[in-house]
């Protein structure tokens, strides 16, 4: 018995076809695989460093740089970077990092092959968190655009700042609350000079505590009229006095999104200094603006045959629910997003590859909308097609982005709205910009404007 239970446990543990040895080595190749593939597909720069010297890059990596891998590996990072002060910076922040949280991420400029510029969000994490002289693995992704984007869309609210500060009326945004009040939320330049630089004292403050007589005059229900129904109005030479104020005033009333009021004021007893600080006025133009944060995963069959940590922290699902054979991936997206989704694996069964990136919108499963832009590619791991995906969470740019929309359009409007002609010069003294009024004033189309000098 002895012989025959030691012949049994040789068969079952040291035979070289065992199934046991033969599931373990498949599970770990095809882990390696999928490691590998996601290296060489991913639409991300990702590699090695020791000692800050590159030992390995993945193909995309050397796209982004526009270097060869042999030109890069062996050679320091140094090399990719704009001065000896900003490598130094990142590297110090970034081990600092690293040192308190294991992994270190921040935005940095490098320089392309071809001495270009291109900005990077930039990902490092240590091979071995107890030691760093094993190296450690980075990802580099190109945001290059989207700063240049938002650059243009700050540089464009800037501008629209400048103008709404410059021009010479009063301007008050109110905050309506039910049933009866106005209360004051911001004012800008002109406004303070017409209440003596006092306006900030009133912030918060109903309409009457600066026009202490408004009811007497009708202008407070006149003002609620407007906002009540939707519709702005002009008020030409209110006359108008109480212990502080007195004179004739042009009231430009206009409803603003979220139940606010805007009033241009134009103390008309001033008129002809209106004028000229109007003729004065001169518009100012300014100019401004991670692999462990971004969510990996691979698709297979409508499957996630892998997610990493991160996709899981941002679903809301736990890496045994998101990997269930149960768990169809398009579910996790909102309707709109399964249309997108849909579209794109029907134009992968035809062979073809839709583009890389694209935005659309998940639902966690907490029930909360994720707005979210995702890079994706198609790989091998047998004649299926699979998908690798990077997903990053961008809901806050977008509301970012949509506000500065939202206040670009609502300074466009209040501008269009006054009486004064506004325009905006370049550098070479050309129009970029002119307002309703200017059109009006000059009998132009503004398109005849652009491009052309006074």
């Amino acid at each position: 018995m002895n012989n025959e239970n030691d012949t049994l446990s040789a068969s079952n543990n040291d035979s070289p076809g065992c199934l046991p040895e033969r599931l373990s080595k498949n599970s770990a190749e095809v882990s390696e695989q999928k490691i590998k593939s996601i290296y060489s597909a991913a639409p991300i720069g990702i590699g090695v460093v020791k000692e800050r010297i590159f030992t390995e890059v993945n193909n995309y990596f050397c796209q982004m740089t526009g270097y060869q891998a042999d030109e890069l590996i062996g050679n320091s990072s140094r090399m990719l970077y704009p001065s000896d002060e900003e490598f130094e910076f990142v590297g110090s922040i970034k081990y600092a990092q690293i040192a308190e949280l294991g992994i270190g991420s921040l935005e940095t400029n490098w320089l392309k092959k071809d001495g270009s510029v291109m900005h990077i969000v930039l990902n490092s994490t240590p091979i071995d968190i107890d030691d760093f002289s094993q190296g450690f693995t980075f990802t580099a992704i190109d945001i290059t655009y989207s700063k240049i984007a938002q650059e243009h869309l700050l540089q464009s609210y800037a501008s629209l700042t400048d103008v709404i500060d410059s021009i010479p009326s009063g301007l008050f945004v109110y905050q309506y609350k039910a049933p009866d009040q106005l209360l004051l939320v911001s004012g800008n330049r002109q406004a303070e000079i017409i209440f003596d630089n006092k306006i900030h004292f009133s912030i918060g403050r109903d309409f009457r505590h600066i026009w202490k007589n408004a009811d007497s005059y009708g202008l407070t229900e006149k003002l609620l009229s407007a906002v009540r129904t939707g519709k702005n109005l002009k008020l030409e030479e209110v006359e108008y006095e109480d212990e502080h104020i007195s004179g004739i005033f042009k009231f430009v009333v206009f409803n603003m999104p979220g139940k606010r009021l805007g009033v241009a004021i134009e103390d008309l007893t001033k008129i002809k200094l209106a004028e000229k600080k109007t003729k004065e006025s001169e518009t100012k133009l300014t100019k401004l603006i991670d692999n462990s944060f971004d969510s990996i995963y691979i698709i297979q069959d409508r499957k996630f045959s892998y997610a990493n940590a991160q996709l899981c922290k941002l679903t809301g699902y736990d890496l045994s629910e998101i990997t269930s054979p149960d768990f169809d991936f398009t579910n996790l997206f909102s309707l709109e997003g399964q249309i997108i989704i849909e579209n794109r694996l029907e134009t992968r069964k035809k062979g073809e590859e839709p583009p890389n990136n694209f935005e659309t919108q998940i639902i966690s499963k907490s029930g909360a909308a994720i707005d979210v832009e995702i890079s994706s590619v198609s790989i091998g791991f047998s004649e299926e097609t699979v998908v690798m995906g990077i997903m990053r969470d961008i809901t806050n740019r977008k509301v970012y982005f949509e506000e500065l929309s939202v206040s670009h359009s609502t300074y466009l409007g209040i501008i269009n709205s006054l009486s004064e002609a506004v325009y905006i010069l370049n550098d070479k003294g050309e129009f970029m910009f002119v307002n309703d009024a200017a059109e009006k004033l000059y009998g132009y189309d503004r398109d005849l404007f652009i491009g052309k000098t006074p």
